[in-house]
């Protein structure tokens, strides 16, 4: 999961500056959605995105409510089962009060509940193409 953070810390500064120029605009700033959010890595990107200036749309198989209140106001938490395609259109359309999402932080994921080496191929083929290219 580490290599993930690279590429998160990497757009922070562009966060920061379109932070920045929104606030002197008097605008709103990114709306970040954040998967997995309830804790952990999701948890951390979730409070980094709002300390640069995004509206957070924190999500998890429960809504995240510790996370939005250690947050406040810029946050709402959303219940999201990333491998449920209704979840996803339900966390839209319960996300619109912020605008349009700017941002994705995919943290979230599904495995099923066993060791890797015991996982059969069938299974480890379905999860993979479940949550990568659902496009319907």
């Amino acid at each position: 999961m580490t290599a993930g953070l690279p590429l998160f810390i990497s757009f922070s500064t562009n966060w920061e500056t379109r932070a920045d120029e929104n606030l002197n605009k008097n605008t709103r700033g990114p709306s970040a959605l954040v998967t997995g959010a309830g804790q952990g890595i999701g948890r951390a990107i979730a409070l980094a995105s709002a300390e640069r200036g995004a509206q957070v749309i924190a999500t998890d198989l429960k809504p995240p409510h510790e996370t939005v209140r250690k947050i406040g106001a810029v946050a709402k938490a959303i219940q999201l089962d990333v491998t449920q395609e209704d979840d996803w259109r339900a966390a839209l359309l319960e996300s619109r009060g912020l605008g349009a999402v700017d941002i994705v932080a995919n943290n979230a994921g599904y495995f099923p509940n066993r060791l890797i080496d015991e996982l059969d191929l069938v299974t480890w083929r379905k999860r993979l193409l479940r949550i990568w290219t659902r496009t319907s």
